[in-house]
């Protein structure tokens, strides 16, 4: 399947809302396009997003831990 769009959400100062813009914008194109696949890439060290993304931090850690071991 080709690239259809690509997307960063980068800043060097903290707290400006990106984690927050990312989860938003990734939520609202796989609800607008179900047939498309949507990757998130979370390079961030704390996996803020990554744990949004799966439910919370509560439920992330339960999840990971499920997955990998």
């Amino acid at each position: 399947m080709p690239l259809q769009s690509a997307h960063v959400f980068a800043s060097h100062i903290g707290h400006t809302g990106k984690t927050t813009l990312c989860f938003q914008m990734s939520c609202y194109y796989a609800r607008q396009h179900p047939d498309t696949r949507v990757l998130v890439m979370d390079l961030a060290e704390e996996g803020d997003l990554t744990k949004r993304l799966l439910g919370g931090v509560d439920a992330a850690s339960g999840k990971v831990a499920d997955i990998f071991g």
